[in-house]
C-alpha cells in the first residue's frame, strides 16, 4: 500500500470511527485512484467493525474498479450477514468496457440482497455490458427493489430488449425505478419494455424516466397501455419530457390511467412536448373518474399552445376526484 493511500485510508478509519455515524447505513465516495486490492481488503476489514450494517453506498470512477478490486469487494460484502440494500454510483469514463469487468465481479458475490441501484449514467454500454450485467444481477433472486439509473449510456432499441428481460426474472420485485432518459429507444424498444413490466405480478412502485428518447406518440401510447395491464401499482412516476407527444394520443393516455385500479399516487411530466388546449380539456375530463387517486402531480412546462384557460379547466377536473387531497400543476 502506498504511503498516500494509507493516508487517505487511515483518514476513512477515522470517518467510519465517529460516534455520531449512523452504524446500520454507511455511504462513501472513494476518490481516485484509493482503491486496490490490498487496499480494498483493508477497507473491508474496517466495515466488519459494523456488524448491523444494512445500506451500504459507495460512489467511486468505474475505472478503479478492477477486476481484483471488483472480486475483492464483492466477497467481502458476501459476508456482511445484514447488508440488504446496496447502492453504486460510478462516475463517466473515457474506456467503459475495460472496465466494465470490476462491477461484474463485484456482482457476482452479492446475490442475497434485497434492494439493489446501479447508478451507471453517461457511461457508453455496449450490448455485451448490458448483457453482463443483467445476468449477474438476475441471479440476486431475493430482490424487492432494483434501481438503474442507465442515463446518457447509449442504449437503443436492442439494449432496451436485454433490460426488459432482466426485469420479468425476478418476481419479488415490488420497487422498480428506471432511468433510461437521453438514450435512443424507438417505437419497438419501448413497447418490449411495456409488455415486459405488466408482466412483474408484484409490481406496486414504479418510477420509469424515458426523456429525450425516440418513440413519440405511437411509443408511448403503447407503453401506456401495457403499464395498465399492471393491478397492483399503487404508485406511478412516469416522466416523458421531448417525445414530441400531441394530438389524441395525449388526450387518450388518461383512459389507460383510469384502468389502474389500485392507483394512489400519480406523478407526470409531459414537458417540452407538443400537447394543445383541447387534448389537455379531454385529459382532465376522463381523469377525474379515478376513483383512489391520492396524489397528482403534472409538469407540462414549454408546452406552448396551452392557454391559462386550457389549464383552469384541467384544474376544474382535477379537483372533482373524490380521493385527492394533494396535486401540483407546473405550467409556464
Amino acid at each position: 500500500m502506498s504511503s498516500q493511500q494509507g493516508i487517505k485510508l487511515a483518514f476513512l478509519e477515522h470517518f467510519l470511527s465517529l460516534e455520531k455515524y449512523d452504524y446500520s447505513e454507511i455511504d462513501l465516495k472513494l476518490s481516485k485512484n484509493l482503491l486496490d486490492k490490498c487496499s480494498s481488503e483493508y477497507f473491508l476489514s474496517k466495515l466488519k467493525n459494523f456488524p448491523q450494517l444494512t445500506k451500504l453506498a459507495l460512489r467511486m470512477i468505474l475505472d478503479q474498479l478492477n477486476t481484483d478490486v471488483g472480486s475483492t469487494l464483492g466477497k467481502g460484502f458476501s459476508q456482511l450477514s445484514h447488508l440488504q440494500n446496496l447502492q453504486l454510483v460510478f462516475d463517466s469514463c473515457e474506456n467503459t468496457d475495460a472496465n466494465i469487468f470490476g462491477l461484474l465481479n463485484l456482482l457476482e458475490f452479492c446475490n442475497k440482497l434485497k434492494s439493489l441501484n446501479i447508478i451507471l449514467k453517461q457511461n457508453q454500454l455496449q450490448l455485451f455490458a448490458l448483457q453482463n450485467i443483467s445476468q449477474k444481477i438476475q441471479k440476486c433472486m431475493d430482490l424487492t427493489e432494483l434501481s438503474l439509473n442507465l442515463s446518457e449510456c447509449w442504449i437503443d432499441d436492442d439494449g432496451v430488449q436485454i433490460l426488459s428481460s432482466l426485469l420479468t426474472q425476478l418476481q419479488h420485485l415490488t420497487n422498480i425505478n428506471l432511468n433510461l432518459s437521453c438514450n435512443f429507444i424507438g417505437v419497438k424498444g419501448v413497447i418490449e419494455l411495456g409488455k415486459h413490466l405488466q408482466q412483474v405480478k408484484n409490481l406496486k412502485k414504479l418510477y420509469l424516466y424515458m426523456n429525450y428518447n425516440h418513440f413519440r406518440n405511437d411509443g408511448i401510447s403503447n407503453l401506456i397501455e401495457e403499464l395498465a395491464k399492471c393491478p397492483n401499482i399503487q404508485y406511478l412516476d412516469l416522466q416523458l419530457e421531448n417525445n414530441k407527444i400531441f394530438g389524441q394520443y395525449f388526450s387518450e393516455l388518461s383512459s389507460q390511467f383510469v384502468k389502474l385500479s389500485n392507483l394512489q399516487y400519480l406523478k407526470l411530466s409531459f414537458a417540452q412536448n407538443n400537447i394543445q388546449d383541447e387534448e389537455l380539456i379531454q385529459f382532465g375530463k376522463t381523469l377525474k373518474k379515478m376513483k383512489h387517486l391520492k396524489h397528482f402531480s403534472i409538469d407540462l412546462e414549454q408546452n406552448i399552445k396551452i392557454s391559462y384557460e386550457a389549464i383552469i379547466k384541467f384544474y376544474l377536473s382535477l379537483i372533482k376526484i373524490k380521493m385527492l387531497v394533494e396535486y401540483f400543476i407546473r405550467y409556464y
